[in-house]
């Protein structure tokens, strides 16, 4: 029983992790920022996608959660190892995108840096000299 309450806790805890580092301020639609979204993509395109995702790897976790929930006995066992495991496995793909998907926003922002301190989010630009 008390290995049930942890898996919840940790699906919880996934998922709300997963949604306290959602973007939060997508780019209006067909703006193309990053072009390493794919061609016209923008940020609120990729998370809609990451959503998708998101919904069809709660759907797998839904179903396994339902089967450990029917078994008995040692089989029982098994199902509850093949939810962790799927959790797992759904987190390290979730943190291995995210990873990547930095990795091309950083190499993009270094090949165009913001021009005076201008763009949403950058820092008021140096004060001027005074004579």
């Amino acid at each position: 029983m008390k290995l049930i309450k942890f898996v919840g806790i940790m699906m919880v805890a996934s998922a709300g992790t997963l949604w306290a580092q959602a973007p939060q301020e997508p780019q209006a639609t067909g703006s193309s920022c990053c072009p390493m979204l794919g061609r016209g993509g923008n940020m609120m395109e990729w998370h809609q996608k990451a959503v998708e995702k998101f919904k069809a790897q709660n759907a797998e976790l839904d179903h396994l959660v339902k089967a450990m929930n029917a078994a008995k006995g040692p089989a029982k066992i098994d199902a509850m190892e093949a939810v962790i495991n799927k959790a797992m496995e759904q987190r390290k793909t979730w943190l291995a995108d995210m990873e990547e998907h930095q990795q091309k926003m950083m190499e993009w922002m270094k090949k165009h840096p913001m021009q005076g301190g201008t763009g949403p989010g950058s820092s008021p630009a140096a004060p001027a000299a005074k004579p």
